[in-house]
């Protein structure tokens, strides 16, 4: 990973560090959505999954799969294994 996204996890992680009297709990989830489909990148099924809106949650997936994490090296595991799910191809804005 570079740029934007270990920039912050590792600001997220400092500030974790400089606060030891408190406990966090991070949690991770990864979605892709392509043509319209929403597909959840942790889970080895390809079935597309429901956005919804509520009063109070506001929006979110349904049965999206989130993951506590241990450290640093399980959340590049996370998204190393994101990176192998995800779809690719070819559209017309990408031509």
């Amino acid at each position: 990973m570079t740029g934007i996204t270990e920039c912050t996890v590792s600001d997220i992680y400092a500030y974790i560090g400089r606060h030891e009297e408190r406990a966090f709990v991070l949690k991770f989830s990864a979605i892709e959505i392509y043509n319209e489909v929403v597909r959840d990148l942790l889970s080895s099924e390809s079935t597309s999954l429901r956005l919804w809106d509520d009063a109070e949650k506001g929006t979110y997936v349904e049965n999206l799969k989130e993951v506590i994490l241990r450290d640093w090296n399980h959340l590049k595991e996370l998204i190393s294994v994101c990176e192998a799910q995800r779809r690719t191809g070819e559209t017309y804005l990408n031509e």
